[in-house]
């Protein structure tokens, strides 16, 4: 009993090992970023429109003879930095044991512009019936920098599929400049030239966790992608406006505010979909293509570039979205985890020695 005992303890550690030997050399797993166990490498590029808020260029005039200003809101053009490129990098190592570690940088760079001719029916309409004749133009540009330092696990769900969750830390910096002005033409044929600029900035870090995951499409090479993740952010907004205006009667003036400058909590929230193709070879390499949204709320202004006036506290909000290509590459593989060695062989047992003895004839004397 205890021979079949051992012989059935040996036969189902060998199997054990023979499947984990197994586990470790499977072919890869369609991921992400990764295509197997290595240090791997990723590199896309992406175009993007923003549908966030705009911000708007702003109109005020002295109101002819009756001696004051028309400070009511006459918002002209509106624009925002709408669209423009960018792209991310992420380089780490995934071990055998399905853990990976990497970093990220991405970021974009966008812009924006936008005029009108238009017209101010104001209270001066009453001295003057003709309207004003206006010009005015925006222009904007924005540029964001994102960096992530992420831990992440790898779960198989079978075939290639693979499920992937992820956490860490990301830096964010948001820039946003904003310039217009206005040409008007009053009722006397007075003319002013009003410009201004905005620059609104955000630099933040936090807490970053998220999901991926692959879904295989049979032994074809292909799978369909997917990934949400979301982080708080906590740093430094900082909002500012300079406005001036000229007048061909030699009535100018300038201003300079500091609107805020604040600690503020800015969520982050991304995700994207696609179609990938995992080459294989000796260095794996995948190519993904698809699109992808990202928003941040509270991060940028919505407040006029032409406004004489301080304190607009008019938040307003990032929202990226647009396509992306992406490649990826694996070089080399994980080293494999050290296996316990086999316990060295029992010696084989010694020979037992025989010996013949003789005796006299009907005596006991050997």
């Amino acid at each position: 009993m205890h021979t079949t005992f051992r012989r059935s303890v040996l036969l189902g550690s060998t199997a054990l090992v023979g499947a984990l030997a197994a586990f470790a050399t499977a072919p890869a797993q369609a991921q992400m970023y990764t295509t197997g166990p290595g240090t791997y490498l990723s590199v896309e590029g992406r175009y993007m429109w923003n549908a966030g808020d705009k911000a708007k260029n702003y109109f005020y005039d002295y109101a002819g003879g009756t001696g004051s200003y028309d400070f009511a809101p006459y918002d002209t053009s509106k624009a925002a930095a709408d669209h423009g490129w960018g792209g991310k990098a992420m380089l780490g190592y995934r071990f055998n044991n399905n853990w990976d570690v990497g970093v990220g940088v991405g970021g974009g760079w966008l812009k924006g512009k936008d005029s009108a001719l238009s017209y101010n029916y104001s209270i001066r309409e009453a001295i003057a019936p003709a309207p004003n004749a206006l010009t005015d133009h925006i222009s904007i540009k924005m540029q964001y920098i994102t960096v992530d330092f992420e831990a992440g696990y790898n779960m198989p769900v079978g075939g290639t599929s693979s499920f992937r969750l992820f956490g860490g830390l990301r830096f964010a910096y948001l820039n946003q400049k904003a310039k217009g002005g206005v040409e008007n033409q009053d009722y006397n044929s007075i003319y002013y030239d009003y410009s201004g600029q905005r620059k609104t900035t955000f630099t933040g870090v936090g807490p970053r966790i998220g999901v991926n995951g692959a879904l295989g499409i049979g032994n074809s090479g292909f799978n369909v992608f997917g990934s949400l993740a979301g982080a708080l952010l906590i740093g430094r907004l900082k909002d500012k406006h300079d406005f001036d205006y000229v007048g061909t009667n030699g009535n100018n003036d300038s201003f300079s505010y500091n609107d805020r400058k604040k600690t503020k909590i800015v969520p982050n929230v991304e995700g994207e979909i696609g179609l990938g193709y995992n080459f294989g070879g000796s260095t794996k390499v995948g190519l993904q293509i698809g699109y992808r949204g990202e928003a941040f709320f509270g991060a940028a202004t919505k407040g006029h570039i032409n406004a004489p006036y301080n304190k607009e506290p008019a938040n307003g909000d990032y929202l990226l979205h647009g396509p992306f290509v992406r490649l990826i590459a694996t070089f080399g593989s994980a080293a494999p985890m050290p296996m316990a060695s086999a316990p060295p062989p029992a010696p084989a047992p010694m020979a037992a020695k025989s010996f013949i003895v003789f005796f006299d004839f009907d005596r006991s004397n050997i």
